[in-house]
């Protein structure tokens, strides 16, 4: 049986967490503006780096242009859940998954029938009015064509993300922290043990059922007790249908 070794490791268990990383949405077809071609591309296009649009800073001083930028380039919204992202779905249908954590913006986990996800850099779903606190949906943000501004108060809508330059939420890092803590099975997805999402939450796992599905090679596979050098989507929808024979 094809990956058998994993299929009975995530049998034994109902306390499993996920880090979903970067591949993971990349395999989906979402596009990444630190890849050096879309880097370029919106350089040209807009004057700035991607660094510079997606800033705070720019929210607050440029923030027509920042809006242009985020609903062209970081919405996505054409972009639906593959196999992957369904199969944690089912995952954590099937009482096995108890969360899943992710450093996206996207809400592709909640798209794809996911309830428990720790979104540390917050979504492009959840849109406030700073004064009034009324909630926008992110088909409001993208329907609109210059600054989106809330219908009450007349003041600009705050995108619910985490922009380069604020702070990640305490109270994200501590629920992750607090899953991590209680996992036996640790599944790391789409990204190496280096990253950020990986390196910083690490820590708290004290397990040796730390399984991680990369395509690509790393230095630090050592770390894992388990890896499988293949696509997520190659692996990870073959092995939750082998838990249902």
């Amino acid at each position: 049986m094809a990956y058998e070794m994993l299929v009975n490791m995530l049998k034994s268990t109902n306390r499993i967490v996920c880090l979903c990383g970067h591949g993971t949405y990349k395999e989906n077809g979402y596009v990444d503006f630190r890849d050096d071609d879309e880097a370029y591309e919106i350089e040209m296009s807009y004057g700035y780096s991607p660094e510079e649009l997606y800033s705070s800073t720019f929210f607050h001083t440029r923030t027509k242009l920042f809006y242009q930028y985020y609903r062209h380039k970081v919405l996505q919204l054409n972009v639906k859940p593959n196999q992957s992202f369904e199969a944690l779905a089912q995952l954590e249908q099937m009482g096995k998954l108890k969360c899943t954590i992710t450093r996206s913006v996207h809400p592709t986990l909640e798209s794809a029938g996911c309830k428990k996800v720790v979104n540390l850099l917050g979504s492009v779903s959840d849109n406030t009015c700073p004064r009034c606190h009324k909630h926008y949906s992110v088909d409001y943000i993208a329907g609109t064509s210059k600054v989106p501004l809330c219908e009450t108060c007349n003041v600009t809508i705050r995108p619910g993300v985490t922009l380069l330059g604020e702070m990640v939420s305490n109270h994200s890092i501590t629920e992750a922290a607090w899953a991590i803590t209680n996992a036996e099975v640790l599944l790391v997805i789409g990204c190496n043990l280096n990253v950020f999402l990986a390196e910083k939450l690490l820590q708290y796992y004290s397990g040796n059922r730390l399984v991680l599905i990369n395509e690509e090679e790393h230095y630090t596979d050592r770390l894992a007790d388990f890896v499988i050098h293949k696509k997520v989507v190659e692996v990870l929808p073959a092995v939750t249908n082998q838990l249902f024979v």
